[in-house]
């Protein structure tokens, strides 16, 4: 079995290092919602069935530190009564 070029293959990728480097996250979610990019509202759905696992299983409520977080956004739809379209709306508009 060949091996797959990694290096290759991630060379055509696109790079979105600059978003994440911004003071704020309107770049975010104006280039990754303008792409249909919905992993943080995909992954709601197991983190909370995570969270509510851990809270039954401690007895307690749960202090959770969400490490690596970018703009915290999981943690806020995590949070908040809100979904990815809600909370990008409100960052991507230009007056924000």
């Amino acid at each position: 079995m060949k091996h797959a070029d990694f290096a290759g293959l991630n060379s055509i990728k696109a790079n979105f290092d600059a978003i994440y480097r911004q003071p704020d996250p309107r770049e975010y979610f104006r280039v990754l919602c303008g792409l249909d990019y919905v992993i943080p509202e995909l992954a709601r759905v197991p983190f909370t069935a995570l969270m509510k696992a851990l809270r039954r299983s401690h007895g307690r409520k749960l202090n959770i530190a969400d490490i690596g977080c970018s703009y915290g956004i999981n943690a806020a739809l995590l949070r908040y009564p809100l979904d990815i379209q809600r909370l990008s709306g409100r960052y991507a508009t230009s007056d924000m």
